[in-house]
């Protein structure tokens, strides 16, 4: 019987050991405050291992006013600040094991004197970050409080916030609590603007003469910071001025750019392209077309410099159709020399040149005729209009503008050039317009009447053609018309 009771109590003892290490599994903590005040008397529990198993308790540093370790589970101390931390640690060894448990004490006799600083004009939308000066100790809690703002993240250092885009001012609020005295509140007045708009600069040509200098400005003006910087030319302003002049001393294309600095940490840069040219030399040539039209030509000018064609002087008017164009046609109302002037300017670069030309009235006949009296041919007259004179025909200078030709063979038709003095030429050809080659012509036409063995005599106009191989026959008929009726006598 004495021993049934040992065994039970043994596997009594086994079974103890068991449940402590499957309860507890060394999981060692020490409940307290972390933050105290000097002086105060605070109590710190030690949970996680059976009670008695702590085997030493101790403060790493600070000072210790008053240390009891009560019932093996509590442990009441007394903390000043002379070390304004500690460490409180024990320890322990349990059915779960053993080691060191230790929990980090702030001593606190009175919080510094805290401030807030911060960016007070800021713009709708912006963010911004507000930093404490000191750091908040630990332990000490902080209450922010925010108007027209949204808190994004906040520590120790302080609080970073987005202001609203819908109102005008806004409030920053720290409220920090003091455990051991009175508490701090810190608030900022912030005013919140709209963005400043980007800046526009003044309208420049986009070409410009070598050697010219402009002078270029910002709107609006008032930007925190202006900065210019420009490429292929020279600027003769210093920076942060919103008024510039600028030197376009090299060929090719520069480059003009303004950085401004418009607040809410933002820069904005914008930048204009000039292209820089040499001196415009245009060179001007007119083609005439045998009439009083021309096409006036200018070339070797300046991709987009401005130009104009203007008539000088000549014998009438021209009409320039294209006035503002390197190419145009013009057209004169009299024949004759005409000067006109080509102006091609490139921003302050002007040049002006001149060119002359001669136009003439085309060369056109009237009245032509033809002369089909001579038996071996015809000839053709007509007059010449137009032209400037003297005028070849068929490469024969005449002396006048009307012209007649040599005989022309009945059958072959006419050809002529007709050309002036600058070369304008005219073909004039065709056919003859001739009666036929014979002609018994017209006769007149009163009644003849004779008597038995007298004469009657027949007259003609004198208007007849008998060519060669051909005679005339007068013949005596009855018909009234020119049929022949009953022929009575010929000769």
């Amino acid at each position: 019987m004495l021993k049934l009771k040992a065994i039970i109590l043994i596997l009594f003892s086994l079974l103890s050991s068991v449940v402590w290490a499957d309860l507890f599994m060394c999981d060692v903590q020490i409940e307290g405050p972390t933050v105290v005040c000097d002086g105060d008397i605070n109590t710190y529990t030690i949970v996680g291992i059976p009670p008695g198993s702590a085997t030493n308790v101790y403060i790493t540093m600070g000072a210790i006013g008053t240390f009891f370790f009560d019932d093996l589970q509590t442990i009441t101390l007394q903390m000043f600040d002379a070390i304004p931390t500690a460490t409180l640690c024990i320890d322990y060894v349990a059915p779960c094991g053993s080691g060191t448990v230790c929990i980090d004490i702030i001593v606190l006799s009175s919080l510094p004197t805290y401030t807030l600083t911060g960016d007070l004009d800021v713009c709708g939308g912006e963010i911004v970050t507000y930093n404490f000066s000191p750091s908040i100790l630990t332990g000490v809690d902080v209450e922010f409080s925010i108007q027209n703002g949204t808190v994004l993240s906040s520590d120790e250092n302080g609080v970073t916030i987005e202001w609203s885009t819908s109102a005008t001012n806004g409030e920053v609020c720290a409220l920090i609590n003091n455990p051991c005295g009175q508490d701090q509140n810190l608030c900022l007045q912030v005013d919140i603007i709209d963005p400043p708009i980007s800046p526009t600069l003044s309208i420049t040509p986009d070409l410009v003469c070598i050697g010219e200098t402009l002078n270029l400005s910002i709107v609006p003006s008032n930007y925190p910071t202006i900065e210019w910087s420009v490429t292929n030319a020279t600027l003769l302003t210093p920076d942060n001025n919103p008024n510039v002049s600028i030197l376009f001393d090299q060929e090719g294309i520069a480059n003009i750019c303004v950085k401004v600095g418009v607040g809410c940490n933002n820069d904005v840069e914008v930048c204009r392209l000039v292209n820089v040219s040499l001196p415009p030399n245009p060179t001007l040539s007119a083609e005439v077309n045998c009439s009083l039209e021309a096409l006036l030509l200018a070339e070797d000018i300046v991709p987009g410099s401005e130009m104009i064609w203007e008539q000088i002087n000549g014998p009438g008017n021209l009409t320039i159709f294209d006035k503002n164009f390197f190419i145009t046609n013009v057209l004169a109302d009299a024949a004759g020399i005409y000067r006109v002037s080509f102006t091609e300017t490139v921003g302050n670069c002007t040049v002006t040149k001149e060119l002359e030309f001669e136009v003439t009235e085309p060369i056109k006949i009237e009245n032509i005729t033809f002369n089909c009296t001579n038996q071996n041919g015809y000839r053709v007259r007509f007059e010449i209009l137009g032209g400037t004179f003297p005028l070849l025909v068929n490469g024969v200078e005449i002396p006048n503008r009307n012209f007649s030709s040599g005989l022309i063979p009945f059958g072959q038709p006419y050809s002529f050039i007709i050309e002036d003095l600058v070369s304008c030429q005219l073909l004039i050809e065709g056919e003859a317009d001739c009666p036929c080659t014979n002609s018994a012509g017209t006769m007149k036409q009163n009644q003849l009447t004779a008597c038995d063995n007298l004469v009657a005599i027949a007259v003609t106009d004198s208007n007849s053609v008998v060519g060669n191989g051909y005679i005339g026959v007068f013949i005596l008929h009855d018909s009234p018309s020119d049929t022949l009726g009953k022929i009575y006598a010929n000769n």
